[in-house]
């Protein structure tokens, strides 16, 4: 489930190495994160990071600030030449936070297209 082919394998060798070095309970030594490197899109395909960065608060009395530990990609509507203007919006929100779980390497599958979401959704019966 968008792991390497070998990170089954690596998952004890894993844990015992976050225990000897008390690294937290994050995959920080996945194959995917070798040398750290990057998960962006490809050439034309990036999306906009971490929008909520520089936000002003909102001044609402008595609200509560949260805020995302990590970095995410913003999906949001009509982005790659798709039409989903006033019915996809649990889609790009499931899209960034999919997103959230790459960029952190616990995965190296990409945020799922709306077609495969659709799909997912008509096999668990969810969708007619």
């Amino acid at each position: 489930a968008g792991m390497d082919a070998a990170e089954p394998e690596l998952e004890l060798v894993r844990q015992e190495l976050h225990e000897r070095f008390c690294l937290p309970n994050r995959p920080l030594l996945r194959t995917s994160s070798s040398a750290f490197r990057p998960v962006d899109a490809a050439p034309g395909k990036a999306k906009l990071k971490n929008v909520h960065l520089g936000l002003p608060a909102s001044g609402v009395t008595g609200g509560t600030l949260y805020l995302v530990d990590g970095m995410y990609d913003y999906h949001h509507y009509m982005q790659d030449h798709f039409d989903d203007n006033g019915w996809g919006c649990a889609y790009r929100s499931f899209q960034t936070i999919m997103s959230w779980f790459r960029h952190q390497h616990y995965t190296s599958r990409a945020a799922p297209e709306h077609k495969e979401i659709q799909e997912t959704l008509v096999k668990a019966g969810d969708k007619p």
